[in-house]
């Protein structure tokens, strides 16, 4: 049996995040000379074993490998080719807890072996909190996943589902994409809401008195870059889900207004938070903040009509769009940067909307 969990698992996870792996391996070990690598790690893992808050932004690092080693296992039993693993149950729970056990620390291994090395080094150079903060991490968020996995394959039947929002008024087409989110795509919209919020905590109130604009912009590129599945989804939903809809007769404007309005209203916690937490900003600049957010999810929704169609280049496009971001407002030019966001959404868009009808044929 373990034979074949460890085929359909561990060897498919690393052979399909290869280049996942190979990146991150120049950026931690390749970009840094043989003789000071060990000092390179040390002074990596003090710098977040000494402040509470980059420790925080770590462990969400990490959590988001948590979900992704999770996804793919998830991906694996709901595939046709999983569907045997259902006689799994008829195995003792305790062979099974220590099968599920194993094959998730292999998923979870070169993350789960740093954080034990980095606790190890806490208590050398006397960070007791942080050391026992990364263990207790560690083991829980392992133990959680892998019971998580655990009951999937004990509960073929089940499903969890949070429950819909319904809204009390006839649904317009202009919020098509809010429906579907709130409907079909709610896991995806709670974790993300959850996520952006607990970035603007850390920053504007846990690190408040030690506040750095070039600290909050980091946090809030990271922001930008995980809304950037919203554009993704939503392209995605008009263009497979309700194709139909391209045989309407609709102004391209308007067309254009059933991304924009729901985007506007998907940030609205983002935008409420940030106007009330971010006392030191103006309301010039929490409005601009905003808008930005607006104005880059518009750009992206351009971007997938016009070039970036699948999944890869769309990538690529979100890491260089952050990229650009940074300059324009490290130095605070806001609205000139939205200005030009929004130009080259509406070229992209125009020039690329009825082509990637083509594209589709």
């Amino acid at each position: 049996m373990w034979q074949v969990l460890s085929k359909i698992f561990i060897r498919s996870f690393y052979k399909a995040n290869a280049g996942f792996f190979l990146f991150f391996f120049f950026l931690f070990f390749g970009a840094v000379q043989g003789s000071s690598l060990v000092q390179y790690h040390l002074s990596l893992m003090t710098s977040f074993l000494q402040s509470p808050v980059v420790l925080l932004l770590v462990f969400c690092c990490w959590l988001l490998y948590h979900l992704k080693c999770t996804a793919f296992v998830f991906n694996v039993i709901n595939s046709e080719a999983g569907k045997f693993l259902v006689n799994l149950q008829t195995r003792r729970r305790g062979l099974q807890w220590r099968l599920y056990t194993v094959v998730y620390l292999a998923l979870y291994g070169p993350v789960f072996v740093y954080g034990i090395l980095a606790a190890f080094v806490g208590f050398r150079l006397h960070f007791v909190t942080s050391a026992v903060c990364l263990l207790v991490f560690q083991v829980l968020s392992a133990g959680a996943f892998t019971y998580a996995i655990h009951y999937r394959l004990n509960h073929w039947l089940e499903a969890f589902r949070f429950p819909t929002i319904s809204l009390p008024f006839p649904k317009s087409s202009l919020l098509f994409v809010f429906y579907y989110f709130t409907t079909e795509r709610k896991s995806l919209l709670l974790a993300l809401k959850a996520f952006s919020i607990t970035l603007l905590y850390l920053i504007l109130v846990w690190n408040k008195g030690r506040y750095d604009n070039d600290a909050f912009l980091f946090f809030y590129l990271v922001l930008l870059l995980a809304h950037a599945a919203i554009p993704y989804f939503s392209v995605k939903f008009w263009e497979q889900q309700f194709a139909v809809h391209r045989n309407m007769p609709v102004a391209l404007a308007k067309r254009a207004l059933w991304f924009l309005v729901p985007y506007g209203l998907l940030l609205l916690p983002e935008a409420g938070y940030l106007f009330y937490a971010a006392d030191a900003f103006s309301v010039e600049h929490k409005l601009a903040y905003c808008i930005n957010l607006v104005a880059n999810l518009a750009l992206l929704t351009a971007i997938l009509y016009s070039e970036a169609q699948h999944r890869d280049e769309y990538l690529k496009a979100c890491f260089g769009l952050v990229f650009v971001s940074i300059f324009f407002l490290h130095v605070q030019a806001f609205w000139f940067w939205i200005v030009v966001q929004s130009a080259m959404a509406v070229l992209l868009f125009v020039n690329g909307y009825y082509r990637f009808e083509k594209a589709e044929d």
